[in-house]
């Protein structure tokens, strides 16, 4: 995913400290908050993803293990849906 500067990037930025002096504060406070809107949103994306495949690395885990043996059956046989497995992996974090 292609990134662009962070704020730190653009504070140091002597051309946008340049642009800013001529278009004003008003114009300058719209700026920043879009660029940190737009960090916030990246990495609100990008922790979902990790908290998303770290659910499916741990369900992975329950069915490797062979103890597990009635999970892999109840899955198999559709008596436990994969929604509800998916439901209680995620009740793991919440309880």
């Amino acid at each position: 995913m292609a990134r662009g500067p962070s704020i730190t990037t653009r504070a140091a930025s002597a051309s946008d400290a340049e642009e800013g002096a001529r278009r004003g504060p008003t114009v300058i406070r719209r700026s920043w908050t879009k660029a940190a809107a737009d960090d916030g949103t990246r990495a609100r994306d990008r922790l979902r993803d990790g908290v998303q495949q770290s659910i499916e690395a741990l369900g992975r885990g329950f069915l490797a293990n062979s103890a597990n043996h009635d999970l892999r059956s109840g899955l198999r046989s559709g008596e436990l849906s994969t929604q509800d497995f998916y439901r209680e992996l995620l009740r793991l974090f919440t309880d």
